[in-house]
């Protein structure tokens, strides 16, 4: 068994969260995901309290995090998952309107940058 450059090994499925406040987009993400012999989807959460919580069970290796959700946003939340689980890799998504864009400006660059 080899390691890849981060230091998983080969073999191992790359453990998954799902986070978005719209439980049809979740659905429909975690259908795509399901398709693919190396992921495992671990957990899910729709805001971002839930999503600290959810990734601190859980320990996933890779979020897929909204960044406009209810309670806590896809921004505080990853900046928060980022300090308890310094390995875990955070994607954001968002749709393409200019209010999605300046929140991710406004907010410090060790949040974003994940």
């Amino acid at each position: 068994m080899t390691n890849d450059a981060g230091g998983k090994d080969s073999t191992e499925k790359l453990r998954v969260m799902v986070v978005d406040d719209h439980a049809l987009f979740r659905r429909g993400l975690e259908m795509v995901l399901q398709q693919e012999p190396d992921i495992e989807l671990v957990g899910e959460a729709s805001d971002g309290a839930e999503a600290v919580e959810v990734a601190q069970e859980t320990m996933p290796d890779v979020v897929l995090m909204d960044v406009r959700m209810p309670k806590r946003s896809g921004i505080e939340a990853a900046g928060q998952i980022r300090d308890l689980l310094p390995h875990c890799k955070i994607l954001m998504l968002t749709i393409s309107d200019g209010r999605a864009t300046s929140t991710m400006r406004s907010r410090p660059a060790r949040a974003a940058t994940c």
